[in-house]
């Protein structure tokens, strides 16, 4: 029994966790304990989207001391469910998206004020033109990345109201009701 863990299983609804490094607490060993992992991929289907996009977050997590960076990657996290994020006993994270939940000689747990629901409906949506292959360099990364990082720190693209999509919606038949 892990003190920490078992708190985070006392909230009942569904939630993804995380910690803020790749290599604390791996996501298999949480998975193990019934707790969702962003950093499995869980129910995602769209791997290598996935894949990119955690690099993209921990990259922004990566300089604490840069808040802009934090609060982006925190959001990003959120749109993922992320509600949870877990850091080692004694690892003091100071950020206004944060909130301690638990604090133990196992870890301490911050709740993700950014976090969202599991599914939620939009009436809208963006088109965010991904190349894939473009993400297999750094450049890349740049000219596909960049704009859309522009977007959200500059309150352009807002997730929580707006579904972005890298590829076309499909031409669905309008739901009818009789």
């Amino acid at each position: 029994s892990i003190p920490g863990l078992e708190r985070v299983r006392q909230d009942r609804e569904l939630y993804r966790v995380s910690a803020f490094t790749t290599d604390f607490l791996r996501a298999d060993f949480l998975a193990m304990r019934g707790l969702s992992d962003f950093r499995t991929g869980g129910d995602n289907l769209d791997v290598f989207a996935m894949i990119e996009y955690s690099k993209l977050v921990y990259h922004l997590l990566g300089n604490r001391a840069d808040a802009q960076a934090m609060s982006l990657g925190l959001r990003l996290l959120g749109l993922a469910n992320v509600r949870y994020m877990l850091v080692p006993a004694g690892d003091k994270i100071v950020h206004p998206d944060l909130r301690t939940y638990y604090e133990g000689q196992d870890m301490v747990v911050y709740r993700n004020m950014k976090a969202m629901p599991r599914t939620q409906f939009y009436d809208q949506y963006v088109r965010l033109p991904l190349k894939f292959e473009d993400l297999k360099s750094r450049e890349g990364e740049g000219r596909v990345l960049g704009p859309i990082l522009s977007g959200l720190m500059q309150k352009q693209l807002d997730p929580a109201r707006t579904l972005l999509l890298h590829d076309a919606p499909a031409n669905l038949a309008p739901f009818a009701v009789s």
